[in-house]
């Protein structure tokens, strides 16, 4: 496996959507343009939870993920893809078609209905699909809020052992620094971790994060950029303005943690890129609630 080199800011892309539901692909090039040129953003994550993955077809994350690699070819540097599923069948089809159609890594999400009962029973998931990848590297999507696993992202690294020769690392999106810690400082076995969880990044980094995936960084890239930027040049306090100033923002938009319906509606409006509407069982925020976003986006402040 080619060394995998992933740093900094990687935003979680939405999957725009037309009025009848359909995934509206005419919009990637744009989209495209919008990350590089407004935020300096060159690497991303497609199909994920804020990509709305597992809402979507095998055909549409196939067609999707090929949209992204032709808009962002000779302008993006990563484009990495979940290929999480319930079916393990679905899972190696898609771990194939990453690997053919040149994706930069996939990640892999556990199936959340007939959960696997013990770490070696998650890896034996992994390990099977991996196989299908090829030598792409293969990232394990860390999200116990919603895979509802209760198993600690060390204990998986612990079961992986050398089971998974292109295993890099986590996407780890809990807010749990103590287990992410003991994932990088593990003796003896390198394993990088992408942050997730964007409130708190800046504590993520101090901790050894190699990189960061998230959301906001869809709207909020430049100023995280900008604040690893202060980091990496020792201005730490400046560095912590920035993040409690984008913590408030966050918490501006919604105080109980930006929902998939509320951040298309944000990065709609701050992007000019109309995102759409969530898949169903997801629902539309309502008219008031989404004036209420708009009053709140034009309410920030320069930071």
């Amino acid at each position: 496996m080619d060394q995998f080199d992933l740093q900094g800011i990687v935003a979680a892309t939405f999957t725009p959507m037309k009025a009848n539901g359909d995934v509206n692909l005419s919009l990637i090039g744009k989209y495209v343009t919008y990350l590089v040129e407004n935020h300096g953003v060159t690497s991303i994550f497609v199909n994920g939870t804020t990509g709305e993955g597992e809402s979507l077809s095998v055909a549409e994350r196939k067609k999707l993920l090929e949209a992204w690699l032709s808009a962002g070819r000779d302008r993006l540097k990563h484009v990495i893809v979940n290929i999480g599923c319930s079916s393990i069948t679905d899972c190696k089809e898609l771990a194939k078609h990453a690997e053919q159609v040149g994706a930069s890594a996939v990640a892999i999400t556990t199936p959340s209905y007939f959960r696997p009962s013990t770490p070696d029973a998650l890896v034996d998931f992994i390990q099977a699909v991996s196989l299908e990848a090829g030598s792409l590297p293969i990232i394990y999507y860390h999200i116990p809020v919603l895979s509802h696993l209760p198993f600690l992202a060390s204990t998986i690294l612990e079961a992986i052992g050398d089971k998974i020769p292109n295993f890099t690392g986590f996407k780890f999106s809990d807010m749990n620094l103590f287990d992410a810690s003991l994932c990088m400082h593990k003796p003896g076995k390198r394993c990088s971790l992408y942050y997730g969880c964007d409130e708190q990044l800046l504590p993520g980094m101090l901790m050894g994060a190699q990189a960061a995936i998230g959301s906001t960084y869809n709207y909020f890239g430049s100023k995280n950029i900008e604040m690893l930027s202060l980091l990496q040049n020792g201005k730490l306090q400046d560095a912590l303005n920035l993040q409690i100033s984008l913590q408030k923002r966050i918490s501006t938009i919604s105080k109980t943690g930006i929902t998939l319906p509320e951040n298309k509606v944000v990065m709609s409006y701050i992007s000019g890129l109309d995102m759409g509407s969530p898949r169903s069982p997801l629902t539309t925020c309502s008219a008031s609630r989404i004036s209420q976003l708009h009053t709140a986006i034009d309410s920030f402040q320069s930071v």
